[in-house]
């Protein structure tokens, strides 16, 4: 009971604000026990970017970089003249085409995990390191951050579940920020061609589950996304490719393929899914 005890504590630092956490290789040395060698040693952040978001561009870029990144970003607009070391291109485009352009640059070299990220999201609660570190602890090859509380969502599934490290799900969404890790990130990149803004990508993901692709949102890092989904481009055809997608699946609704498969709870010292 005194462990379970000691374990919950730890664990609450994802409530408290406290810097123990499971996914913080240097709290303490039992959690970087727990830790150690998860973490891997390359990766990317890829981000297409405007202008009035400079802010948050940089602060996403400080928090890559802070995590050991290489950063390649492109600017829909006017280039920030401070992101000009990691700003590869320029020039109006849809995001999935932009973000292959992205990638097609850096794919020279061989990464662990790629990170997508939108432009105005802010990390509310945890950070980009967390988040790499989560993610290869529970053995995600696709996995996102949750939504805290205050963000913008596209999908129930994504909000943050109380008391919860993370989950392994048959879902995740394509924005407003992704992890693909290593061996599927050639499965994943680049992106199909036609798929514009990314709907009804995350089905052609779920595919990939046949293969052993495990999916997964990490409830220890969450996210606030300030914007409306759709709110600034024309999302009729790309909701019409998203039901074609649905149906060919058998699905009549995106909730219908939304499923969460196992939890970790915040007292448990392992993701059930990794034990077996």
């Amino acid at each position: 009971m005194v462990h379970a005890a000691v374990g919950i504590t730890r664990a609450l630092g994802l409530v408290s604000g406290a810097t123990a956490h499971p996914f913080d290789a240097t709290s303490s040395p039992a959690i970087e026990d727990r830790s150690a060698g998860t973490l891997p040693t390359t990766a990317a952040l890829l981000s297409v970017y405007r202008r009035r978001n400079a802010r948050s561009v940089t602060h996403l870029v400080a928090q890559s970089r802070e995590a050991g990144m290489d950063v390649a970003l492109w600017a829909l607009d006017e280039p920030i003249a401070s992101l000009a070391p990691f700003t590869v291109g320029a020039g109006p485009g849809l995001r999935m085409d932009l973000l292959n352009r992205l990638w097609a640059i850096v794919s020279r070299a061989t990464y662990e995990q790629v990170m997508i990220a939108d432009d105005d999201i802010v990390v509310a609660d945890g950070s980009l390191g967390r988040l790499r570190a989560a993610v290869s602890r529970c053995g995600f090859g696709l996995a996102q951050p949750a939504h805290h509380a205050l963000s913008g969502y596209s999908y129930g599934i994504t909000r943050r579940r109380w008391l919860s490290l993370a989950r392994h799900t048959t879902f995740v969404e394509p924005g407003p920020l992704f992890v693909i890790s290593a061996p599927w990130i050639r499965h994943v990149l680049p992106f199909p061609e036609n798929f514009g803004m990314g709907y009804g990508l995350w089905l052609l993901w779920q595919d990939l589950q046949a293969q052993g692709c495990r999916l997964g949102i990490i409830d220890g890092v969450a996210i606030r996304h300030p914007r409306a989904v759709a709110s600034e481009y024309d999302a009729t055809t790309e909701s019409a490719r998203l039901q074609k997608l649905l149906r060919a699946r058998g699905f009549t609704r995106q909730t219908d393929a939304q499923h969460t498969l196992g939890t970790w709870r915040i007292w448990e010292a392992e993701p059930s899914w990794t034990c077996s």
